[in-house]
């Protein structure tokens, strides 16, 4: 029989500051820099879907300040 699965732990923020899309970015970049180097291991499928997901949200951020530079 398999084994049960383990939830991911759920993150519950404690405090919000409100900051810029450009300083949200630069701190999303810091992050995944930090992240890739400490998950090198090619069998991490979750911590690959973590990476994809944070590069989707980064290309967004940045999609967003473009946008609003333009208008």
């Amino acid at each position: 029989m398999d084994s049960a699965l383990t939830p991911p732990f759920r993150v519950q923020p404690v405090s919000d500051d409100s900051i810029s899309a450009k300083a949200a970015q630069k701190k999303i970049d810091a992050f995944l820099v930090d992240f890739q180097s400490r998950t090198l291991a090619p069998s991490t499928t979750g911590n690959s879907a973590v990476t994809h997901q944070l590069k989707n949200l980064r290309d967004a951020l940045e999609g967003e300040r473009k946008k609003k530079k333009d208008a």
